[in-house]
């Protein structure tokens, strides 16, 4: 007998590659995890915000991505309302 799969993965393949991760709703909630890691004692050198293809939810991982940056302190930063922006689109928002 075949092992049951769900969104095309057996429930031991989604455990390794998804469940046992920590899921964002957004990239945007992902990106804020990922500062919040970013600032505790010992740091990964970089971690990347990526969509996973099984769960259609946001996860990290210090694996490059392909056309992405990394995420770092410096890329981001809190507006006066408490929103999280990149530096280079608060820059297009100055120049506007």
């Amino acid at each position: 007998m075949q092992p049951r799969k769900e969104h095309g993965l057996t429930r031991a393949q989604r455990w390794t590659r998804c469940a046992r991760k920590r899921r964002w709703a957004d990239a945007l909630s992902a990106t804020a995890g990922a500062l919040a890691v970013m600032e505790t004692p010992h740091p990964p050198e970089e971690l990347y915000v990526y969509q996973c293809p099984h769960c259609r939810g946001w996860h990290l991982t210090h694996l490059p991505q392909a056309g992405q940056d990394p995420v770092t302190l410096s890329a981001y930063t809190l507006t006066k309302a408490g929103e999280l922006r990149s530096v280079q689109e608060r820059k297009k928002h100055a120049k506007a």
